[in-house]
């Protein structure tokens, strides 16, 4: 199953101010992209932060591991949302006969 997560990043955290954290946190992403967890990740446009698509069999498994990211953790990076996301099916809308409506 996919998910969708919007992070919003805190303005009080420097980069060059934290750099093990920051270390930290690349790192741990990277296993999670490696893992196949983390299929995508895009910055926002609208403020600082990040769009996750994420591969796991539960809401419970997502949260969890966001929960372990070293941002979150110290309270630098807040997970806003998290969307299950499936197929998009409308499409089958086209190939029923008219009678069906």
């Amino acid at each position: 199953m996919q998910f969708f997560a919007i992070a919003e990043l805190s303005d009080r955290i420097k980069y060059d101010e934290n750099p093990s954290l920051v270390e930290e946190e690349v790192r741990y992403v990277w296993q999670l992209h490696k893992s196949g967890f983390l299929r995508a990740i895009n910055h926002r446009l609208d403020r600082r932060g990040v769009v996750l698509t994420l591969e796991a069999d539960s809401l419970d498994h997502v949260q969890k591991t966001l929960d372990a990211l070293p941002l979150v953790r110290e309270g630098f990076l807040d997970i806003a949302s998290i969307i299950p996301v499936g197929p998009y099916t409308s499409y089958e809308r086209l190939f029923r006969p008219e009678s069906e409506g």
